[in-house]
């Protein structure tokens, strides 16, 4: 069996977070997720859609300071 990798240990929106935002690190995927919460939905997250929080944790990883990685010319990104 093969060790997971910290991209497929990751869970519920960490998962979606890190995927939207390429992070890794958990305690900077938690910081993220706690400001979608209280600074950008101001609400839990599950009433959201998948599209909305991936554009939400790319907004609060910016805002937090992440660099975030560019997608490569020509490619349409997620929403």
């Amino acid at each position: 069996m093969t060790a997971p990798t910290p991209e497929t240990a990751l869970r519920g929106y960490a998962r979606i977070v890190s995927e939207a935002t390429g992070i890794a690190d958990p305690e900077a995927l938690a910081a993220i997720e706690d400001c979608m919460r209280h600074d950008i939905f101001h609400s839990t997250l599950d009433r959201q859609s998948r599209p909305l929080l991936r554009k939400a944790a790319r907004i609060a990883a910016a805002a937090l300071g992440y660099e975030l990685p560019r997608p490569a010319l020509g490619a349409s990104g997620p929403g």
